[in-house]
């Protein structure tokens, strides 16, 4: 018999206590996932109210500036969000006269500047229906029709 294995606690109180600062003494049980309480999600930005309509003057004429249009493009860690915005006369609120698409989050986030580039740069819209060729510089010399 060694004098080791006859020797009292360890040096720093009993043995329950030495193991117990140990990274490879046993724990506690995990909690199984489906016994765990669930964890409500964070909201990453805080809800605002978007703005519906937007006044503009711009070309002589008083012009109501409205989305028509969302889109967000690129990779999913930093998408690019997308506003088609849509500029209706005050005489033809149903369809709007000019469109434009530029980069945004939110109607309310935009400057009088940046909307009045926005209706410089955009054009009238396209008839329902009616197609764009894919590619037009190539549309009349020849080739398979479809």
């Amino acid at each position: 018999m060694d004098a080791a294995d006859t020797a009292g606690p360890p040096p720093g109180g009993t043995p329950g206590q030495a193991d117990a600062g140990r990274r490879d003494a046993p724990a506690a049980p995990p909690t199984p996932v489906r016994a765990a309480p669930p964890v409500a999600a964070a909201p990453s930005e805080p809800a605002r109210a978007s703005a519906a309509d937007v006044e503009l003057e711009a070309g002589g004429e008083r012009w109501t500036v409205r989305v028509i249009g969302r889109s967000v493009s690129g990779p999913a860690l930093a998408p690019m969000p997308f506003l088609l915005l849509g500029f209706f006369l005050a005489d033809e609120p149903a369809a709007p006269r000019r469109e434009a698409l530029l980069v945004g989050r939110d109607l309310a986030d935009l400057t009088d500047l940046e909307l009045l580039a926005a209706w410089h740069s955009g054009r009238s819209p396209r008839p329902a229906g009616e197609r764009r060729p894919f590619f037009p510089e190539i549309a009349g010399k020849g080739g398979k029709e479809g």
